[in-house]
């Protein structure tokens, strides 16, 4: 896949999630789970950009479902190149507090949905014979720790983890694995329910961040692009840390 065509399905990708997501909340009231559960009807933005995209609905907690869609990607298009898993949820909870359900359902969407999800799009590519890149978006909260949320530490640490579990495995069949964790990103929805404090629109000199600004989904997209594309060939298994140097490692 070259990079123009690359860059739209990623664009296309991230608007038609965005929109589902602002359907959603206006639907139920509050804040949703982003790519969890999903009643939304598919818009036809796929149709219209020529079927560079193609949308699907389903929760990735259902172990059945990511392979599902996995399938549906190669019966429409004949491959799978590229598969990024950018799905997560992060409720607030101590570790006092917390219940077993409530622990749960965060591995259910942010571990074990990454697992379903890259197993069945590693299958495709080892079954195609063509190699492919898998990226999957983790968090400061696996190299930080949060106080509050436990479970989504646990879970984002998990995932690097197994990014990388995933970079050994699969290099034989020339099929890299990376992490990207990006923080603080301006541009996003960021449900109060799970973000009390909004994002200052600017950063001032006190500010942690040594670039002097928050971060954008474009920043994120364009280092996808790098690891999607075989200029990033000789690298798997590595976290590309996506933050401004907020924090550095």
């Amino acid at each position: 896949m070259n990079e123009d065509a690359l860059t739209k399905a990623l664009a296309a990708a991230t608007e038609a999630a965005a929109d589902s997501q602002q359907r959603r909340q206006r639907a139920v009231g509050r804040p949703a789970e982003p790519g969890v559960r999903d009643g939304a009807v598919p818009d036809d933005r796929p149709g219209q950009l020529g079927q560079q995209a193609h949308l699907g609905v389903g929760d990735v907690a259902d172990p059945q479902v990511p392979g599902r869609m996995v399938d549906e990607i190669v019966e429409r298009f004949g491959r799978l190149d590229v598969f990024v898993y950018s799905i997560g949820i992060r409720p607030h909870g101590t570790i006092l507090d917390l219940t077993p359900e409530e622990w749960q359902r965060v591995m259910d969407v942010n571990l074990n949905g990454a697992f379903y999800a890259s197993q069945a799009a590693a299958r495709a590519m080892v079954k195609a014979g063509h190699g492919g890149s898998i990226i999957n978006v983790t968090g400061s909260a696996a190299a930080q720790g949060k106080k509050g949320r436990p479970h989504v530490v646990a879970s984002k640490t998990g995932l690097l983890g197994y990014t990388r579990a995933l970079a050994a495995e699969l290099g034989e069949y020339g099929i890299r694995a990376n992490s990207i964790a990006p923080v603080n990103l301006q541009d996003t929805s960021r449900p109060q329910e799970w973000y009390p404090t909004p994002i200052p629109t600017t950063v001032n000199k006190a500010s942690p961040v040594p670039l002097g600004r928050h971060g954008t989904t474009d920043d994120i997209v364009e280092v996808m692009l790098f690891l999607a594309s075989d200029a990033s060939r000789y690298m798997t298994g590595q976290a590309l840390n996506v933050n401004g140097g907020v924090y550095m490692q």
